[in-house]
């Protein structure tokens, strides 16, 4: 049987549903006077916007916010029973300006077994368990403690078979990460590499899916002058070129300024509304837009009980 985990409990996989790969719904990264429009802490709007997206039509939220991010799974938690969408959250570290200062002073061993009680015993004492591991890297750079991160998450990875989703600052280092995943024993099909939409960039995209990686077309929603037109492109010919199977979508919308219960735009109903509607008036087949965010998902966090 194939299950997942979400933060109400393991399900069977093929109970996902549509599913946005990379989101945020609470969050805190401190310094607020860089990261102001990142907090969302406010219980009654994230329910609200949550709750957008389940009219819309979805069903899962992949949240990626990890340790020292202000991650909170008692709040997806609520978050999920109050609205019926599932959650599935995060282990893992961010790129390093988010790293927390603990890291430097404790050994691989020790961060090992961190992320593995997390994952086989739960967060804290909440008995929360992780769908999936994030790391980071930095803008056109890995810097030796992103690699130690990427080491760690890949030791967790090939024990525990959750899948790996990244942070390619700016899209940024995606090649990188995956030659290292390689040379770390981490099969290509259950990683997936994030942000690497952003340079719009078709061939960059479908390298990084020769290579068997998964590609995190997850900045939805930022051209609204356009209606995302660029973004379709992208996944046409990503899609044309056969690697429909490698594509994971989302909107990535962690911000105030990019949700409509806060006051923002577009909100998490518009990947299944808004965008869907232009992906099928440009050539998108139905069939295309349920397999990129119903089988897709099912198969990355999937996970096989023995």
């Amino acid at each position: 049987m194939i299950v997942v985990n979400t933060v109400l409990g393991q399900i069977p996989a093929q109970q996902l549903g549509i599913t946005l790969s990379h989101e945020h719904l609470f969050t805190n990264p401190g310094h607020p006077e860089l990261y102001q429009d990142s907090v969302l802490t406010n219980m009654h709007k994230i329910i609200q916007e949550a709750a957008l997206f389940r009219a819309a039509g979805g069903e899962t939220i992949v949240e990626m916010t990890p340790l020292n991010f202000g991650r909170n799974v008692t709040a997806y938690r609520e978050i999920s029973r109050a609205t019926g969408i599932q959650v599935i959250c995060a282990t893992g570290f961010h790129k390093e300006e988010f790293i927390p200062a603990w890291f430097q002073t404790k050994s691989n061993r020790e961060i090992i077994d961190l992320l593995m009680a997390e994952i086989n015993r739960g967060v804290a004492n909440t008995g929360i368990r992780p769908g999936v591991i994030k790391i980071g890297t930095s803008y056109k750079t890995i810097s030796s403690t992103e690699r130690r991160a990427i080491e760690i998450a890949a030791f967790v990875q090939k024990e525990t078979s959750l899948p790996i989703s990244s942070h390619c600052d700016q899209g940024t280092m995606a090649i990188d990460q995956a030659d290292l995943f390689v040379r770390l024993g981490v099969q290509p099909e259950k990683v997936v590499l994030g942000h690497v939409d952003i340079p719009n960039d078709a061939e960059y995209l479908k390298k990084i899916c020769s290579l068997g990686f998964n590609v995190g077309i997850d900045h939805i929603g930022r051209d609204m002058t356009l209606k995302d037109i660029v973004k379709i492109g992208l996944i046409k010919d990503v899609i044309a070129s056969g690697f429909i199977d490698h594509i994971m979508l989302s909107g990535d919308m962690g911000k105030k300024s990019y949700l409509k219960s806060f006051g923002g735009k577009p909100g998490l109903g518009y990947v299944l509304r808004e965008f869907k509607n232009n992906m099928l008036q440009n050539g998108v087949k139905e069939q295309e837009f349920q397999h990129i965010l119903v089988d897709n998902p099912r198969r990355v966090f999937g996970l096989a009980l023995s």
